[in-house]
């Protein structure tokens, strides 16, 4: 397998790659990981936005020059305190910001101090196949049909989070039933 990076996309076929400067690669599998671009609101907006996407944000997500206005998710470039590296455009990161952004709302109406934004590790998730997966729970790894059941219980997780815990029960007994009996 080769990885690259930073190279210009101009057509995607079967078993192929065609990129700028003539590069053509032949491949069984093609995986096109592509960047998304700066919603154009966001681009209009006056507002300082970051060449590679997102507009900057203070470390209480606030945005610098305009009172009263927090952002979070995939419309920011916010870096981390502690590491001073960029927040990725995750999931986890915006629920994370969210939570702050929310917290801050809160904090500014009542005349208190402001919550700055600090990334918290976050799990990752991937199903393979059948009852495996890769699961990294930072600082922790796991693999293979352990993982698959950490997985299946961080779905149960989310479900329990917005339905009703019998519905979520049923729902996820459904989804592990189906998912085994595809195996």
């Amino acid at each position: 397998m080769r990885v690259r990076t930073r190279q210009s996309v101009c057509g995607v076929g079967a078993a192929h790659l065609a990129c700028r400067d003539d590069v053509f690669i032949s491949a069984d599998t093609v995986v096109w990981l592509a960047g998304i671009r700066t919603n154009d609101l966001l681009l209009r907006s006056g507002l300082h936005v970051h060449p590679r996407g997102g507009v900057f944000v203070e470390r209480t997500l606030e945005v610098p020059g305009a009172a009263n206005v927090f952002a979070a998710g995939d419309c920011v470039y916010a870096e981390d305190p502690e590491t001073g590296k960029v927040v990725p455009d995750v999931l986890y990161a915006a629920v994370q910001q969210g939570t702050v952004v929310a917290q801050n709302i809160l904090r500014r109406l009542r005349g208190k101090p402001l919550l700055s934004y600090v990334d918290r590790p976050r799990p990752t998730y991937a199903t393979v196949g059948g009852k495996f997966a890769l699961v990294h729970i930072p600082p922790l790894q796991f693999s293979g049909r352990l993982g698959w059941w950490l997985k299946q219980l961080s779905d149960l997780r989310h479900l329990f989070s917005i339905l009703p815990n019998d519905v979520a029960f049923r729902v996820w007994l459904r989804s592990v039933r189906v998912r085994v009996a595809n195996d």
